[in-house]
């Protein structure tokens, strides 16, 4: 059922560390700034886990891994991610 060879097992251990790094980062930086509006902080998450869907497919691209299906899913939805993150920032007013 599962015939991982030990090469497919370590291919996979980088990605997972920098997703792991990327969650941790998100984290510390969401209750760093808890005083922060919802919409910011979220936000802030969203264009992270953008900026990393990007990431991740620029490092696919590259190492000619990846599918097409799979570099126009990821590529399209850390977009989609980068981009709405990037106006709730933007378009959200500070509380005075």
């Amino acid at each position: 059922m599962f015939n991982n060879t030990l090469s497919e097992q370590s291919a996979f251990q980088p990605y997972f560390g920098l997703i792991f790094f990327s969650y941790c980062a998100a984290y510390v930086f969401l209750f760093t700034f808890i005083g922060m509006d919802l919409k910011k902080i979220f936000g802030t998450v969203l264009t992270l886990l953008g900026i990393g869907g990007l990431i991740y497919t620029a490092i696919l691209f590259a190492n000619d891994s990846g599918t097409t299906k799979m570099l126009l899913v990821y590529g399209v939805l850390g977009a989609i991610f980068f981009f709405s993150g990037v106006g709730l920032v933007r378009n959200t007013k500070e509380k005075s």
